[in-house]
This record gives C-alpha cells, sequence and structure tokens, in this order.
C-alpha cells in the first residue's frame, strides 16, 4: 500500500512539473501556482477643444476585450465580450485581472458605441466594418492589442492607448448660399468608397476583398458641429476604414436637392488610419477647384495641402 501511494505521489509531482512548464492553467491548484493582480489604464483620444463632437472620442462608451493564452485561446472566465459583460470606458478606464503567475497572455481591447457597425470575430482577431449612411459619429471606435506578455508578479498601470481604425473623411462647401439663391437648395449628402473592410486586430493590417461601402445620404451636419476649415458649410463626415500609412483612394460624393440627384467622383484622395481628410472648395457651381488636407490625429493643423 505504501508503494502504491508512492508511486502516486511521484506521477502527481510529474505531472505538476510537465503542466506548470507547458503553462496549463488546469492544472494550477495543484501545482501551487497563484494569481497576480493586473491593471491597465485603458485611454481613448483626449477630447479636441474644436467645437461638436466629431471625432472627440466620448461616443465609444462601451469597452470590449478578449484575454488570449500563449496559444491564442481566449480565457474566457476574464474576457468581457458580450454586451452584457462590457465595461464602460468614457475616455479613460482601469480594467483589472487576475491572472496565472508564470502564464503568458495576450489582450485585445475594442471601445465602440451602441451604433456601431463593427463586427468583432473574437476567435480570429479580426473586425468587418460595414457603414451604412453618413454623418454617424456612433461608427467611431477604439482599439488597441497588447502584446504577449509574462506574469510573474502583480503589474499596476500601464497605459493601453487605444487608436481609431478609421480615417475621418469631411465634405465642405462655400457655396451652398449661391447655389440656393440661383434656385438650388442641397439638402442630403453622402459618398462611397471601394476598400477592404476587414482589419486584423493583432498585425493592425486591413485586408480581404475590397468592398464598395455606401454611406446613404443623410441631411448636413449642423451645429455645433463646425467645418475643420473656416468659411465652409459643413456637408458629409465619415469614417472609412484604412490603412496605417497614407493611401490614395476614389472617393465618391453624393448629395440631392429635392428633385435631383448628383454625384462627384475625386481621385487621388489622401488618406491615413486617425487621421483627418478634409475635401472643400466651391462644389455646387460649375469650374469649381477642389482642395484636398489631411491633417494629423484628428487635430486642426494640415500636415499637408493640394489643390486639383
Amino acid at each position: 500500500m505504501k508503494k502504491a501511494l508512492l508511486s502516486v505521489v511521484v506521477f502527481a509531482a510529474a505531472l505538476c512539473a510537465t503542466s506548470c512548464a507547458n503553462e496549463m492553467e488546469s492544472f494550477e491548484n495543484f501545482c501551487g501556482e497563484k494569481e497576480s493582480t493586473v491593471r491597465f489604464v485603458v485611454k481613448a483620444p483626449m477630447v479636441q477643444t474644436r467645437a461638436g463632437i466629431f471625432g472627440n472620442g466620448t461616443t465609444a462608451q462601451d469597452l470590449y476585450y478578449a484575454v488570449y493564452d500563449k496559444d491564442g485561446e481566449i480565457v474566457e472566465k476574464i474576457s468581457k465580450i458580450t454586451a452584457e459583460n462590457k465595461q464602460t470606458i468614457n475616455l479613460e478606464t482601469t480594467v483589472e485581472f487576475k491572472l496565472v503567475n508564470g502564464n503568458t497572455y495576450s489582450i485585445i481591447f475594442w471601445a465602440e458605441s451602441s451604433d456601431s457597425v463593427a463586427t468583432i470575430d473574437w476567435e480570429n482577431q479580426t473586425m468587418t466594418y460595414n457603414p451604412t449612411k453618413a454623418n454617424t459619429e456612433g461608427y467611431d471606435a477604439f482599439w488597441a492589442y497588447v502584446e504577449p506578455f509574462k506574469v510573474t508578479g502583480p503589474i499596476d498601470g500601464p497605459d493601453v492607448d487605444l487608436f481609431r481604425p478609421f480615417a475621418q473623411i469631411n465634405v465642405g462647401t462655400d457655396d451652398f448660399e449661391f447655389a440656393a439663391d440661383a434656385g438650388s437648395t442641397m439638402l442630403t449628402a453622402g459618398i462611397s468608397v471601394t476598400l477592404p473592410n476587414v482589419l486584423n486586430l493583432v498585425t493592425g493590417e486591413v485586408s480581404g476583398n475590397a468592398t464598395t461601402m455606401l454611406y446613404e445620404e443623410t441631411a448636413f451636419p449642423t451645429a455645433p458641429e463646425e467645418f475643420p476649415i473656416s468659411g465652409y458649410k459643413y456637408l458629409s463626415m465619415n469614417y472609412v476604414l484604412v490603412k496605417d500609412v497614407k493611401e490614395l483612394i476614389t472617393l465618391n460624393f453624393n448629395y440631392s436637392s429635392a428633385t435631383q440627384n448628383y454625384t462627384y467622383e475625386w481621385t487621388n484622395v489622401p488618406v491615413r488610419r486617425n487621421y483627418r481628410t478634409n475635401v472643400y472648395g466651391s462644389i455646387f457651381t460649375e469650374d469649381a477647384k477642389y482642395k484636398v488636407t489631411i491633417q494629423p490625429t484628428l487635430t486642426d493643423d494640415p500636415e499637408y495641402n493640394y489643390t486639383y
């Protein structure tokens, strides 16, 4: 009997050593592993001083996150990836986990509004973007990927900065009143673009087949929203999924009066993730010249301009 008991103990000890070395959490209690408290301060961009809420991050109130083990499997007991488990962020919040010492983890954070049209595939770590209408601040969203880290004790307070995967495209005109006085009052506007609509939440790459995304025309933005360039009427604001490097896209601008529909096609429009692109000029009159600017991090200091 003693020999049999000794054999069991030796086998259990060997199993414990193997399981701990392989980071198998199912044996954590048997092996005597202890959990450590890990805290992250999760931050969305700071509120800007310009009028309105377009781009200030305040609509993305719902924070979701998934914690992954070293094999990329979701640790269900501490992840919050459902509407029932989401956490309010309101630009900044602290997220706390109990993680097992000696184990390796990675994390995906995603913040959005209740109007979001993003579909998150947590298992495959991707986001698919499906916008349907223009002038919708609720499409704004933010994310961050925390690369694999090994828990060796408590971790307290490292900042996790969230970034939007979108460019913000704005269209403005300086001849709205002129057109109205001439008997042509424009009422609605939107855009369409053809771009890939899948984001890899780990690598940040945009992939998939190019998809034509139609932002259905809606009424023009009103106060307190102001077009980023002084002197122009705000016609349309849209979030477009793009890369983290400058690229040139074709942008179709659609607008309508009570009796007629119009479309402009602009080529070589520069866009970049988390940048604001402004397209503005005399849109409603003939022989118009259009200016395009792209502004870094959605601030109001243009990085470069060009006219075509």
